[in-house]
């Protein structure tokens, strides 16, 4: 089964991006195109995007930011569910929106039910999904979904609201839609020692908010520890 991964990037990220971007071009033997939505001042040239699996979409208007979930921040994290309603209208195969902090170990589509509407990342911990992966398997059937989550992100007024906003919808749409329900130790693995046996992609999370490029650093050299 071929598919679409998404993902959006600033400036801060752009050195996430060239992880996330090598290891999903050397594992992901079943990727289809990579679009990448950027919201910084200058992409970098780097070979390595001249790949024809590799689309990059430039934003209007660059984006800045310096704290975790400061007002740039929360502008881009808006624009991840919007890009991905937009490439749904019209896709006739599956697309994953995946956070640009993220590493892919190895190929996923093997833990996707085609069976399934769209999939999410569940946790043990509250709350109970995290919106770092969302697979929209039948992208069409999926446009509802993505419609509620934006509503129930626009009518949150504390931040962070992404991942609080999904768990609101998935409540929602249950009964609507055929949810697959994804361990984040598979898909969006926090651990790195031990990593989880199953682990597909490893997501580079902040924990905290504050000063960007501090935190960025701390996550860059988690990454760089298995590299």
């Amino acid at each position: 089964m071929k598919y679409t991964i998404c993902t959006v990037v600033n400036d801060n990220y752009l050195e996430f991006l060239h992880y996330f971007t090598k290891s999903a071009l050397e594992k992901c033997t079943n990727l289809d195109k990579l679009i990448i939505l950027y919201t910084g001042y200058a992409f970098p040239d780097d070979g390595l995007y001249q790949d024809s699996r590799v689309k990059i979409v430039k934003y209007h208007q660059p984006i800045e930011t310096q704290k975790i979930w400061d007002g740039g921040w929360e502008k881009n994290v808006n624009l991840k569910s919007q890009f991905l309603r937009d490439l749904a209208v019209d896709s006739d195969q599956p697309i994953f929106l995946i956070d640009v902090d993220c590493y892919f170990l190895r190929e996923f589509i093997d833990v996707i039910d085609p069976t399934k509407d769209i999939a999410v990342t569940k946790r043990d911990n509250i709350p109970p999904y995290i919106a770092s992966f969302v697979g929209l398997i039948k992208p069409k059937s999926c446009l509802e979904f993505i419609d509620t989550w934006r509503t129930q992100m626009a009518s949150i007024t504390t931040i962070p609201k992404e991942t609080r906003a999904l768990c609101q919808t998935v409540a929602i749409m249950g009964k609507k839609l055929k949810i697959q329900e994804i361990p984040d130790t598979t898909i969006s693995c926090l651990k790195i020692i031990p990593m989880a046996p199953d682990a597909r992609i490893l997501h580079f999370k902040g924990k905290a908010a504050g000063d960007a490029a501090h935190l960025l650093k701390k996550r860059l050299e988690s990454l760089e520890s298995i590299l």
